[in-house]
């Protein structure tokens, strides 16, 4: 039961490699979707301040300071959600080989235990077998 012992220490450390990139990726994932949240709500407070602009004479004078500073804000959020698609991208891609590789070693495992079970049985009925004989000649 050596092998499987160690396919199973083997599976453990694989196993968590695999949940450790996991979480990553669905962090990346939460923070993309807050940076979108942002994303959104900046237009919104944009067309607000157009629409209060067209209200208030006064407002309309800092509407184009306003406007450029919110244009900034939201190209900057795009490009973080940007890097962030690559992210999760590059690391859908690194979890897939993981994945693979635990599957492999997963049925490595099972098809080891088969065998030595199999194994194990087969020195029990030898020796039976040599028990039977040894008796039979006995009598």
């Amino acid at each position: 039961m050596l092998k499987s012992k160690r396919y199973a220490r083997l599976l453990r450390l694989r196993k968590s490699v695999l949940d450790e990139k996991r979480v990553q990726i669905a962090a990346w994932e939460k923070e993309k979707e807050t940076n979108q949240l942002q994303k959104t709500h900046l237009g919104f407070q944009r067309n607000d301040a157009v629409s209060q602009a067209s209200l208030t004479p006064l407002s309309g004078l800092t509407l184009g300071a306003y406007l450029e500073r919110n244009a900034t804000e939201v190209a900057h959020t795009q490009r973080v959600i940007t890097r962030y698609d690559v992210l999760i991208t590059q690391g859908n891609d690194e979890l897939f080989p993981l994945f693979q590789d635990f599957k492999s070693l997963e049925l490595l495992e099972t098809e080891t235990l088969a065998y030595e079970k199999k194994e194990i049985a087969d020195k029990e009925q030898d020796a039976l077998d040599d028990k039977a004989q040894y008796r039979k000649k006995a009598l």
